[in-house]
């Protein structure tokens, strides 16, 4: 099986003034033609809400949505995600403060909400501040990964406690997540999210294939339920994934347990041991047998004593994945396992030989 080198997706969007008569959402997205930028930077998401009670609300949406597009891909490429998001917020979050200062009541300037979401290779990196929303839609199922921050007054009256330019210091949740095949996720404003069921985000999806029909349908439900905001939506969908790179291997893999000792006959994640090959203070090699394809192999498992030693599961993981990007005849192959691990283990190519010794070779 062939896996791309970058992640594709599938892009919608769609956004209304309404019963309003202007329209203070702005909603973007960028998808990187070049690939380099799209292994380095990801895919970016981003809408915001201008708030109806802020002279200036619209103008802070479309200067928070054009300003985290344009200077998130201006970052320097050795900066993190969350570097480069968190620093590219704090920075527009404090222009609009200060362009806010001009009013009488500054929390009554240049105010908006807004939801970022940055998909690079596996990994969702979502970043929240006030009402909007981001849900997951996986394997039929609705998730909410973003919590409205609101102020309960009374039954009907509620204020913002979070918003891009309400003050001077910024408090935005970040959170990141591995991405899967098929997700789609769905950023929308208050104008739609309050006046549309959770059912109807999983029909929309259902009934078309096609997202701009389903964030068309959106909006249309939000509509018909009398919604009198701006109402917007986005959806990105998640067509394809890159392999995993090293750093996502290493956060998947590093905290699972070390495997029990092993001993001949025993079934380890669908892999029969027939006996020791080798041991060393460092690590054991077992010849094992795959319980469906009957295929011989070995498997590596770290020495016990290391269960609490950072640096050692650091090298334990890289030499794997180091291993399924060469390829030379003098060099054991990593053989990548069609099951989900649930121990810290790798395995090898079998290569018969006296002793194990290519396999002595490669031991940690």
């Amino acid at each position: 099986m062939h896996l791309p080198s970058e992640v594709r997706v599938s892009t919608a969007q769609q956004s209304i003034s309404g019963r309003k008569s202007t329209n203070e959402d702005s909603l973007g997205l960028f998808v990187p033609p070049d690939n380099a930028v799209l292994a380095l930077k990801g895919i970016a998401a981003v809408i915001a809400d201008g708030v109806s009670g802020a002279e200036a609300g619209r103008e802070a949406a479309d200067i928070c949505v054009r300003g985290f597009l344009d200077d998130y891909y201006a970052t320097p490429d050795s900066w993190s995600v969350e570097t480069s998001a968190q620093r590219v917020l704090t920075s527009l979050n404090r222009w609009l403060f200060a362009q806010g200062r001009q009013y009488h009541d500054a929390q009554r300037g240049f105010v908006c909400t807004l939801s970022a979401i940055v998909i690079k290779s596996r990994t969702l990196h979502l970043f929240h501040a006030g009402d909007s929303r981001v849900y997951c839609v996986r394997k039929g199922r609705l998730l909410v990964l973003t919590t409205d921050h609101k102020l309960q007054i009374n039954s009907t009256t509620s204020h913002l406690s979070r918003a891009m330019g309400l003050d001077v210091k910024l408090d935005v949740d970040h959170r990141s997540q591995p991405v899967e095949d098929g997700d789609v996720y769905v950023v929308t404003t208050d104008g739609l999210h309050d006046h549309v069921d959770p059912q109807d985000f999983l029909n929309a999806l259902r009934d078309t294939p096609d997202l701009d029909a389903a964030c068309s349908a959106l909006v249309q439900r939000a509509m018909d339920n009398q919604s009198q905001d701006n109402v917007s939506c986005q959806m990105l969908r998640i067509d394809a994934l890159p392999a995993l790179q090293a750093e996502e291997v290493y956060q998947a893999l590093s905290e699972l347990p070390f495997p029990p000792e092993l001993r001949p006959g025993m079934i380890l994640d669908g892999y029969r041991v027939l006996r020791e090959l080798y041991a060393s203070p460092r690590s054991q090699l077992y010849a094992v047998e795959d319980c469906e394809t009957r295929e011989q192999l070995v498997m590596k498992t770290p020495a016990a004593k290391f269960d609490d030693d950072a640096s050692y599961i650091e090298r334990f993981l890289m030499e794997p994945w180091i291993g399924t990007r060469i390829r030379n005849p003098h060099v054991i192959q990593s053989v990548v396992s069609p099951r989900q691990p649930k121990f810290l283990y790798h395995v090898q190519e079998f290569v018969d030989g006296t002793g194990g010794g290519r396999h002595r070779r490669n031991d940690l």
